[in-house]
């Protein structure tokens, strides 16, 4: 009887569990990994979202450390070490570079490493802990890039995937009144720009453009921000906050706009442009980091001077006026699948946990392995 090779034990430590990008991207990469390793998904704080929490397959053991955010208690950090010592994983892989705070290496015999989501490390919290771990991971070439420049770091690119195959397709020919446009994140206005997708509504409606609506899905600390300059402009009639949406609405309900819109002012990746890709309609991003490097500089969709409503409302125009050129859905569709797909990026995760391993077998900390 031949012994089969044991699985690779992995735990992800999340602070919370919402339904951010970074929380849908850990779920579905853990349910795609299931057959080849023993994960752990670990939430510090007390915050999860129940509808999340059932979307995780039933393989994937779930530990809840319960702690109030903020709190200074070592009751939570105590815990932390208990689990992590009953598991004694492997590979430590932490979404938040700053989680590194409460763990303490020298205890445990496992691999630390960390993705990094955001361009923005400028006083960013995350930023002082990279050099700390054996490898951080990049979700794009503008992150990666990032790194290297503002803390001398070497990251890895893996690139964020979805369920691509979960999306429906948009209908060509729609049967419906008027042009209809989404954005879907955060309602943060400083670095998501909703605010700068609202004033290019109230232009196009300036010249006469009437049948245009905007559906925001998200919710945020901009909620009250946005509905008074919607008030402001006279736009309750066209812009319509849906709040939060179960990713399983996105998958059915995203092709039936007519264009996605991406006004971030800084991105990191742009997990909502991947999605309208996949569900064949057009996007349109602000020129900046990941969604201009997935767009591919504008042959896989449309793209406005960041920053600038004025030539986001021109754009939003020509393509309502010209359509999209014949064969761009289609590439952009091929693009998602080839190089966004969620299966692409856990089999990547699982080669780099292997490659961390045949040099560092018994932990980084406790082998004193180099790093990579």
């Amino acid at each position: 009887m031949t012994n089969k090779k044991r699985k690779i034990k992995v735990v992800h430590l999340l602070y919370s569990l919402g339904v951010g990008g970074i929380e849908t991207m850990v779920v579905n990469i853990l349910n795609e990994q299931i057959l080849n390793l023993d994960s752990t998904l670990m939430i510090i704080n007390d915050l999860f979202d129940g509808e999340v929490l059932k979307r995780i397959d039933k393989q994937i053991s779930v530990v809840r450390i319960g702690r109030r955010p903020g709190s200074r208690s070592l009751w939570p950090i105590l815990k932390l070490h208990y689990e992590l010592l009953k598991i004694q994983p492997d590979v430590i892989h932490m979404h938040s570079a700053n989680i590194c705070r409460f763990v303490l290496p020298a205890l445990l015999r496992a691999n630390f490493c960390a993705t990094m989501h955001s361009v923005c490390l400028t006083d960013n919290p995350n930023a002082p802990f990279l050099s700390r771990f054996q490898r951080v991971f990049a979700i794009s070439q503008a992150v990666q890039q990032t790194i290297a420049q503002q803390t001398g770091v070497k990251a890895t690119v893996v690139l964020n995937g979805i369920p691509i195959s979960s999306f429906r397709a948009a209908i060509k020919n729609k049967n419906n009144h008027g042009f209809r446009m989404v954005q879907i994140s955060r309602l943060f206005h400083t670095q998501k720009g909703q605010h700068l997708l609202i004033q290019a509504l109230s232009e196009l409606k300036r010249q006469g453009f009437d049948a245009v609506s905007l559906d925001l899905i998200g919710e945020g600390e901009s909620l009250a921000f946005l509905k008074r300059l919607v008030n402001e402009l006279s736009l309750k009639k066209e812009v319509h906050f849906l709040g939060e949406k179960p990713q399983e609405y996105i998958f059915q309900h995203l092709c039936d706009y007519d264009l996605l819109v991406q006004p971030s002012l800084y991105e990191g990746f742009g997990l909502t442009v991947v999605e309208a890709m996949a569900a064949r309609i057009p996007v349109l991003v602000s020129a900046n980091e990941g969604p201009f490097e997935i767009i591919g500089q504008g042959k896989y969709g449309f793209y406005f001077k960041n920053g600038d409503f004025l030539d986001c409302a021109e754009k939003i125009k020509k393509i309502m006026t010209e359509g999209v050129p014949s064969g761009m859905l289609e590439l952009a569709h091929e693009r998602a699948q080839t190089l966004y797909n969620v299966n692409r990026t856990a089999q990547r995760y699982l080669e780099e946990y292997r490659k961390i391993l045949e040099r560092c077998p018994r932990g980084f900390f406790r082998s004193r392995g180099k790093r990579g």
